[in-house]
């Protein structure tokens, strides 16, 4: 019998489907340091990172942080802390009625009860509109008691 650690380990280890404008992203940053390495300059890419300063060297956590929130502000959308990232992707192929099973491996989840119970909320409208589908079902129609 394998441990709990063990079965997460293993399906932690499951890769992940990108979508499809990661794969072209990845492609055009990689391009770009090596054209950095060819150039020679100040490159100093000693730890194959793909993410990297200008200069080819890690990003400090803080700076990051800081690079996102540009990024937003520069997008012109809602402003999320980039801790948030999960939860408002979460929240987000919730609300797009995503799969519960594809919500909870996106999302990396043991089970995906504890995905819809951390991300998932309903709102009054959505309450009414079930309710009334439930009416419809029973060959009611929606305002009759």
């Amino acid at each position: 019998m394998r441990s709990c650690t063990a079965r997460r380990k293993r399906r932690l280890g499951r890769l992940l489907p990108l979508p499809e404008l990661c794969p072209a992203a990845l492609r055009q940053r990689r391009q770009q340091q090596e054209d950095r390495t060819a150039d020679g300059d100040l490159w100093q890419d000693v730890h194959g990172l793909i993410f990297t300063t200008r200069y080819g060297t890690p990003i400090e956590p803080g700076k990051l942080t800081r690079a996102f929130a540009v990024r937003i502000r520069q997008a012109g959308v809602h402003a999320i802390p980039l801790r948030n990232t999960p939860h408002t992707t979460g929240s987000l192929l919730v609300a797009m009625k995503v799969h519960p099973k594809l919500a909870q491996r996106t999302l990396r989840h043991s089970t995906f009860t504890m995905t819809f119970d951390v991300y998932s909320e309903a709102s009054d409208d959505e309450i009414r509109e079930a309710l009334q589908r439930l009416s419809r079902g029973f060959g009611q129609s929606p305002g009759m008691s």
